[in-house]
């Protein structure tokens, strides 16, 4: 090879690891602009922060923030493994294969356990945010594991003070001051909020701040329903046994997506832990008759997490939200019986009826402690407002007469 002579050279090392190191860290679920970050805590301690608000240009939006050219803060979106970490359709409320292919694989679920659990949905949210300590103002996207932050974030604001909803108002809105430890699973240790303080903003910005933020919406890399389809069955005709892998191999496909989407550890620490989150253990796979939402795990508990790919069990599942497939009106309209509402998916009962309705219904509980609740335990409280609000109209029926 010394002898030989060429006036050709290519050199990829750059271009290589640079698409390795996004590829780890789950950067190939994101498409953002020339410049612009991915930022998330390298490490524990505390971190401070302005959340800027962003321009919704898309017809839909999980959060239902109404209609385009609003400002929002916040993007949630969902992912699955299917031998690289891709975005659900569902998250711009679209079709989506694999969600499909779960809910097909739910009607056996015992036999079907673990192929589930390897293709299961994680929620991921994402914010615009600039550093305090930054003087030159330099706008990042914030992508991390719900379970991670945006769970006990939405319940600090929901608990919290009325000022604190306010952290995303621009210019005057709060800093947020968050601090992120480290908990441990089978030795690996990973990070999450464990505390959240509302300040006083120091920081000044000019209007023009809010042209640089990143549409979170078009920061997606969005995938074609037949495109996920081919993906998912490129990823079953490549398994050696039948349509249901074993545990083993269940185990060894965790593993790998916790080398693919892990982010924010040192490079040791990157190959074992996954960014995607944590669930709590074995038990949370098996739910009632239709698998629903998992209450979140606590900063401490008794039991152990489970490996971190598998966290987001504890918010939202694919079972949850199989009717967010479009826009979805929040005038209200009809209030349906509580005979209705017992059959009514979990997100119909939220979306259509509990949050247009609050104040007719006297719901007493936020957005996110709805979404926190099972779906056989969300209808009985949805069908007893529904009820009392039925018993309350003919009692002033009786009046009148």
């Amino acid at each position: 090879m010394k002898n030989r002579k060429t006036a050709r050279r290519i050199d990829n090392r750059e271009k290589v690891l640079k698409n390795a190191k996004e590829g780890r860290k789950g950067q190939h679920c994101l498409n953002l602009p020339d410049g612009v970050e991915r930022w998330y805590p390298e490490k524990k301690g505390t971190y401070t922060f302005d959340v800027i608000p962003y321009m919704v240009t898309s017809d839909f939006h999980p959060d239902n923030v109404g209609e385009k050219g609003g400002y929002w803060e916040r993007l949630r979106y969902w992912t699955h493994y299917i031998g690289r970490s891709v975005v659900c359709l569902k998250s711009v409320g679209a079709r989506c294969p694999i969600c499909e292919e779960i809910e097909r694989l739910q009607k056996d679920y015992d036999d079907n356990a673990d192929q589930i659990k390897a293709i299961k949905r994680k929620e991921q949210c994402m914010y615009n945010i600039i550093l305090t300590d930054d003087k030159d103002q330099t706008i990042r996207v914030f992508d991390w594991s719900s379970f991670k932050f945006a769970e006990d974030f939405e319940k600090e604001i929901s608990e919290g003070e009325e000022r604190q909803a306010g952290y995303g108002n621009f210019p005057d809105g709060l800093t947020l001051k968050v601090r992120f430890s480290e908990e441990m699973f089978n030795g690996k240790p990973f990070l999450k909020a464990s505390k959240f303080e509302f300040i006083e903003r120091e920081n000044e910005y000019e209007d023009s701040k809010l042209d640089e933020t990143v549409d979170l919406g078009k920061a997606l890399k969005v995938l074609s329903y037949d495109a996920l389809k081919k993906l998912l069955t490129d990823m079953d005709d490549g398994d050696d046994t039948d349509s249901k892998p074993s545990k083993a191999k269940s185990k060894n496909v965790e593993e790998e997506e916790n080398e693919d989407d892990d982010e924010g550890y040192e490079d040791d620490a990157e190959e074992e832990v996954d960014e995607d989150g944590v669930v709590t253990d074995e038990e949370d796979e098996e739910e009632d008759d239709e698998p629903v939402t998992k209450s979140p795990a606590k900063p401490k508990v008794k039991k152990p997490l489970v490996d971190e790919d598998d966290e987001d069990d504890l918010d939202i599942d694919d079972e949850d939200i199989d009717d967010v497939d479009g826009d979805e009106e929040e005038d209200g309209g009809a209030i349906p019986t509580a005979a209705e509402i017992m059959e009514m998916k979990k997100d119909e009962i939220i979306d259509n009826v509990l949050v247009p309705n609050k104040k007719e219904l006297s719901v007493d509980k936020s957005t996110t402690e709805l979404r926190r609740m099972k779906q056989k335990e969300l209808r009985i409280y949805a069908a007893g407002l529904v009820q009392g609000d039925d018993d309350e109209d003919e009692e002033e029926e009786d009046e009148d007469e």
